[in-house]
């Protein structure tokens, strides 16, 4: 037998009312509270009392109130009939913090017997305008902590947590790092704590832990801010990504319970979304900037690298134009395939000669750039072509023969107002110059200076290394 509310003895309906997941709130057409149901108090921290008689846009942030008034025009004009009109708010709670409210409106309007009212079912809405952030920030390809942080949030409403926090790339002994809201995520080890036991786990399934058995250094910040319980839950595994795993912080204590776990396998399905996409982007983005076959910058993102260490003011910037002597050879005896393994092998090598922050790239079948940094004279210079060409002084061995192979080098060192496509023109002017005069060897192309003509030119002397053949 079905009971109607008219069935029901007047405090039980209110009971009823007031113990719903979702609050109710009456609102006269003019915005003030008739009524507010007892569940309001969970949602919004203000007791039933405080808010009846005050008008609602006394909750409102001042962007808002203009769009309240218009929506409650909106119901009065358009939806008489009592279908509901679902509305987004930021709602000032008592301890001052806005929070995002979906607000189902019905009109009670006309109705025989009843002054014309409009009832409020209001519900959070963090979840969702976190879930939106969330996918905001993984479209925009904005950096993991940022969209794991908005996820986390989403997923900490979600489940009337306190906090969440994401760890990822597990290698079988620690995560490279952790992101997440709410939670002492900066303070949780790496290496221990019960997400390491969770990513070793042969079964992945929501576990839980309290607190006080955690490590002291994560256990005590976690125990000061209320926490009295943490859920683990591992990221289903993706090919070719380390194990990540979820982690949910709650002030409630007790296991997760069936309506939990089924949120936390979503919410981990979520991370591993994110997980999976971050990566395609990184591998998009380092196949767009690496030559292929030897897997240094290409000529964009030398020429970008270069760009960008010129338009911050990095001083002491030089670019050595690189091009290989007697390479062709060893493809035309050998084949190209030959000459793509010791192209393979130069890269390894010229790699290994450079310092720390100079950085290699392959702009050219046999030609090499290298961005050089703390270069502040020809001296230095002059130090960095020593290494590069000692770097292939070995023969390289092909097909059981010995190849010997040169470097010819041009250097040009930045000077104020230096463009990269300018630098990158000296330093190739500067590799003609070796060319020229037979190869193997380095060329430095010195500092422009002004003359009374008015015009740039290379200084007097030619700037030609005593090692360039005559």
């Amino acid at each position: 037998m079905t009971v109607g509310a008219g069935d029901l003895p007047a405090d039980v309906f209110k009971m009823i009312v007031d113990m719903t997941a979702y609050p109710f709130v009456v609102i006269a057409p003019d915005g003030f509270i008739r009524y507010a149901g007892g569940s309001v108090e969970r949602l919004l921290g203000w007791l039933p009392e405080q808010i009846a008689g005050k008008n609602i846009v006394d909750f409102l942030p001042p962007d808002q109130i203009e769009l309240a008034i218009e929506a409650i025009a909106e119901i009065e004009q358009v939806d008489r009939e009592g279908q509901g009109v679902p509305m987004v708010f930021q709602i000032r709670r008592a301890d001052g913090e806005l929070v995002w409210v979906e607000i189902g409106a019905i009109p009670l309007l006309d109705v025989p017997g009843i002054d014309d009212v409009i009832v409020l079912r209001e519900r959070r809405w963090e979840e969702q305008y976190w879930f939106d952030r969330f996918v905001a920030t993984l479209l925009a390809d904005e950096p993991l902590d940022d969209v794991l942080a908005a996820l986390c949030r989403s997923i900490a409403a979600s489940l009337e947590a306190e906090g969440a926090v994401v760890h990822y790339r597990f290698d079988g002994a620690a995560f490279a790092g952790a992101a997440g809201f709410g939670a002492p995520f900066e303070q949780l080890r790496l290496d221990v704590g019960p997400w390491c036991d969770a990513a070793l786990a042969a079964v992945p399934i929501a576990a839980h832990v309290e607190p006080a058995s955690l490590p002291c250094l994560v256990g005590a910040p976690a125990i000061s801010m209320g926490f009295r319980t943490c859920w683990t839950m591992p990221v289903p595994l993706s090919p070719g990504l380390a194990p990540a795993v979820l982690s949910v912080w709650r002030c409630a204590a007790g296991p997760p319970l069936i309506g939990h776990r089924h949120a936390l396998d979503r919410s981990a399905q979520y991370v591993q979304l994110a997980l999976v996409r971050t990566a395609e982007h990184d591998r998009l983005r380092h196949l767009a900037g690496h030559d292929a076959l030897t897997g240094v910058a290409n000529r964009a993102e030398f020429r970008a690298r270069l760009a960008k260490a010129l338009a911050i003011g990095e001083r002491d910037v030089a670019v050595a134009f690189c091009d290989l002597d007697d390479f062709k050879p060893i493809n035309d005896n050998y084949g190209h395939h030959v000459g793509d393994v010791v192209l393979v092998e130069v890269a390894a090598r010229l790699r290994a000669c450079l310092r720390t922050g100079d950085e290699l790239a392959r702009v050219g079948g046999d030609e090499f750039t290298v961005l050089l940094r703390n270069v502040p004279d020809t001296a230095a210079a002059s130090h960095v072509a020593d290494r590069l060409l000692a770097a292939l002084r070995d023969p390289f061995h092909v097909e059981g023969a010995s190849a010997d192979i040169g470097i010819s080098v041009g250097i040009a060192l930045a000077e104020n107002g230096t463009t990269a496509d300018a630098l990158v023109e000296r330093a190739d002017a500067a590799l003609y110059e070796v060319k020229r005069a037979g190869g193997r060897g380095v060329h430095i192309a010195l500092p422009l200076r002004s003359t009374d003509d008015g015009l740039d030119r290379d200084s007097a002397d030619d700037g030609r290394d005593p090692r360039v053949p005559a």
